[in-house]
Protein backbone atom coordinates (compact mmCIF):
# COMPACT_ATOMS: atom_id res chain seq x y z
CA UNK A 1 0.00 0.00 0.00
CA UNK A 2 2.92 2.20 0.95
CA UNK A 3 4.17 1.43 -2.54
CA UNK A 4 1.40 2.47 -4.30
CA UNK A 5 1.03 6.05 -2.94
CA UNK A 6 4.71 6.50 -3.24
CA UNK A 7 4.96 5.63 -6.67
CA UNK A 8 3.59 9.37 -8.50
CA UNK A 9 6.09 10.92 -6.04
CA UNK A 10 8.82 8.89 -7.67
CA UNK A 11 7.78 10.14 -10.81
CA UNK A 12 8.44 13.71 -9.88
CA UNK A 13 11.94 13.41 -8.78
CA UNK A 14 13.68 13.70 -11.87
CA UNK A 15 11.60 17.16 -12.86
CA UNK A 16 13.03 18.23 -9.55
CA UNK A 17 16.52 17.69 -9.82
CA UNK A 18 16.63 18.72 -13.61
CA UNK A 19 14.95 22.11 -12.30
CA UNK A 20 18.36 22.85 -10.47
CA UNK A 21 20.56 22.82 -13.52
CA UNK A 22 18.75 22.93 -16.29
CA UNK A 23 20.27 23.53 -19.98
CA UNK A 24 18.65 26.52 -22.19
CA UNK A 25 16.03 25.23 -24.72
CA UNK A 26 15.83 25.98 -28.29
CA UNK A 27 13.48 28.65 -27.36
CA UNK A 28 16.10 29.84 -24.96
CA UNK A 29 18.61 29.94 -26.98
CA UNK A 30 16.44 31.58 -29.85
CA UNK A 31 15.44 34.39 -27.79
CA UNK A 32 18.93 35.05 -26.40
CA UNK A 33 20.01 34.97 -30.26
CA UNK A 34 17.15 37.66 -31.33
CA UNK A 35 18.21 39.96 -28.42
CA UNK A 36 21.51 40.18 -29.70
CA UNK A 37 20.53 40.38 -33.69
CA UNK A 38 18.10 43.12 -32.29
CA UNK A 39 21.17 44.86 -31.13
CA UNK A 40 23.22 44.68 -33.72
CA UNK A 41 20.28 45.80 -35.50
CA UNK A 42 20.04 48.97 -33.66
CA UNK A 43 23.40 50.21 -33.76
CA UNK A 44 23.93 49.33 -37.75
CA UNK A 45 20.31 51.30 -38.56
CA UNK A 46 21.85 54.84 -37.56
CA UNK A 47 24.68 53.76 -40.40
CA UNK A 48 22.57 52.26 -42.67
CA UNK A 49 18.61 52.26 -41.90
CA UNK A 50 17.13 48.57 -42.73
CA UNK A 51 19.08 47.74 -45.77
CA UNK A 52 22.01 46.73 -43.00
CA UNK A 53 19.30 44.86 -41.18
CA UNK A 54 19.88 40.79 -40.32
CA UNK A 55 16.98 38.47 -39.94
CA UNK A 56 17.15 35.62 -38.19
CA UNK A 57 14.62 32.81 -39.70
CA UNK A 58 15.60 29.86 -37.62
CA UNK A 59 17.72 28.92 -34.44
CA UNK A 60 17.69 25.02 -33.97
CA UNK A 61 19.58 23.67 -30.96
CA UNK A 62 22.00 20.60 -31.36
CA UNK A 63 23.65 19.99 -28.02
CA UNK A 64 24.52 21.92 -24.61
CA UNK A 65 27.11 21.20 -22.15
CA UNK A 66 27.58 22.74 -19.10
CA UNK A 67 30.49 24.72 -18.03
CA UNK A 68 31.50 23.52 -15.47
CA UNK A 69 29.74 24.51 -11.49
CA UNK A 70 28.37 27.59 -13.40
CA UNK A 71 25.83 28.85 -15.11
CA UNK A 72 26.99 28.49 -18.19
CA UNK A 73 26.22 26.32 -21.40
CA UNK A 74 28.31 25.64 -24.29
CA UNK A 75 26.15 24.97 -26.69
CA UNK A 76 25.94 23.71 -30.53
CA UNK A 77 23.24 25.45 -32.73
CA UNK A 78 22.38 25.76 -36.17
CA UNK A 79 21.44 29.14 -37.60
CA UNK A 80 20.03 30.49 -39.92
CA UNK A 81 20.11 34.12 -41.29
CA UNK A 82 19.33 36.63 -43.80
CA UNK A 83 22.60 38.92 -43.89
CA UNK A 84 23.03 42.67 -45.68
CA UNK A 85 24.79 41.81 -49.32
CA UNK A 86 25.39 38.01 -48.70
CA UNK A 87 21.65 36.58 -48.45
CA UNK A 88 20.27 33.33 -46.55
CA UNK A 89 23.28 31.96 -44.98
CA UNK A 90 23.05 28.55 -42.68
CA UNK A 91 25.76 28.42 -40.30
CA UNK A 92 26.92 25.63 -37.74
CA UNK A 93 28.39 27.41 -34.67
CA UNK A 94 28.83 27.32 -31.00
CA UNK A 95 27.66 29.83 -28.28
CA UNK A 96 27.93 30.10 -24.60
CA UNK A 97 24.75 31.16 -22.56
CA UNK A 98 24.67 32.20 -19.39
CA UNK A 99 21.43 32.63 -16.97
CA UNK A 100 20.43 35.97 -15.66
CA UNK A 101 17.91 37.84 -14.20
CA UNK A 102 16.86 38.93 -17.48
CA UNK A 103 17.01 35.47 -18.85
CA UNK A 104 19.83 33.34 -21.18
CA UNK A 105 22.36 36.01 -22.11
CA UNK A 106 24.68 34.41 -25.26
CA UNK A 107 28.12 35.43 -23.44
CA UNK A 108 31.01 36.74 -26.16
CA UNK A 109 34.66 37.52 -25.95
CA UNK A 110 34.90 36.39 -22.28
CA UNK A 111 37.24 33.69 -21.62
CA UNK A 112 35.97 30.73 -20.30
CA UNK A 113 37.02 28.84 -16.96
Amino acid sequence: MLIVTLRPLLLLIPLWLTGCSQAPSEADITLAYQKEVANTNAMTSKLGGQALAITVNSVKKVDCAENGDTEQYTCQVEIDSTLPFVGQRKEATELTLSKSENGWAILRGLSRS
